[in-house]
């Protein structure tokens, strides 16, 4: 199809503003909505389940942890959030499970938080990261993989949203374990069961 010479200055404004924001999507952090993520369950004894861990840790988009969880506390966790919603949630997801379009994109996929672990801790294997892993990895991304760096992010982000991928990591080691374990105990005691392990597993990550 020929283009007329009429058509030219309009289809330059186009194809000018398409470029412009292009740049303003690679450059500006990434606003997603914030919304609470919607579960299905396979039978009742999940929801129940689901319910109590809710109770335990409040929303993903409201979270809440008492302080006895880590050995600094839990942190500003509604701060954290505000980072993640920003800076972290189009890769991530809501819920920490890395389920999102832009995570399909990519190789390697960004890190499942609700499985409960990370790569490149100082902690020996299987055990916990320390805050500082988190932090680091916050700070300086991964080499090779879609984690960059966030050093831009001022110390305060950096540790509420270090603090808040904690939290989805703990919520995530709870909700597995009590998964299990709902095979032969019922909601309740394989919730308990969860938090008394994963809170002894989280409060002291190097302990043997």
């Amino acid at each position: 199809m020929k283009i007329s010479k009429v058509d030219v200055f309009p289809l330059a404004l186009v194809i000018i503003a398409t470029v412009i924001g292009l740049g303003l999507s690679m450059t500006r952090p990434f606003l997603a909505p914030d919304e609470e993520p919607i579960f299905t369950f396979d039978h009742a004894q999940q929801e129940k389940l689901f319910a109590l861990v809710q109770a335990e840790f409040g929303l993903f988009t409201a979270p809440t942890m008492s302080d006895d969880w880590l050995p600094e506390g839990a942190g500003d966790l509604s701060v954290g959030r505000g980072v993640y919603q920003v800076q972290c949630i189009h890769c991530h997801g809501s819920d920490g499970g890395a389920e999102t379009y832009t995570a399909r994109m990519l190789n390697p996929p960004p890190r499942n938080f609700s499985l409960g672990a990370i790569v490149r801790t100082s902690t020996p294997p299987g055990h916990p990261p320390l805050r500082s892993d988190i932090r680091m990895l916050v700070k300086d991304g991964i080499p090779n993989t879609s984690m960059s760096s966030f050093a831009g992010l001022s110390d305060a982000d950096r540790f509420a949203v270090s603090d808040y991928v904690m939290y989805l990591l703990i919520r995530g080691a709870v909700w597995n374990q009590a998964l299990v374990q709902l095979n032969q105990l019922s909601p309740d005691a394989a919730f308990e069961s969860a938090v008394r392990d994963q809170k002894a597993r989280w409060s002291h990550p190097e302990a043997k």
